[in-house]
């Protein structure tokens, strides 16, 4: 995974990649001692293993669709939609 460096104060993208998305890799785009937001490009038909995080996590799906199971529950989430 790859960090990109940030700091106070900086602009990053964090929308819909379209053609780009096929050359982006998973990445870290801020990394704080309290806040953690990555990039985490899944293709079509993959799965990822179970991931545990401490704190809160949110997970917004950028574009196509992803489902996506917390608790038990399995939910479909779509383009622009945040869980």
């Amino acid at each position: 995974m790859s960090i990109v460096n940030t700091g106070p104060g900086d602009v990053i993208t964090v929308g819909p990649l379209g053609p780009a998305l096929a050359g982006t890799a998973t990445g870290t785009l801020v990394k704080t001692p309290t806040l953690d937001v990555v990039r985490l490009i899944v293709p079509a038909g993959k799965a990822i293993p179970e991931h545990k995080a401490t704190g809160i996590m949110a997970v917004h799906c950028l574009e196509g669709a992803v489902d996506f199971t917390t608790g038990g529950q399995t939910r479909r989430l779509d383009a622009g939609q945040l869980l």
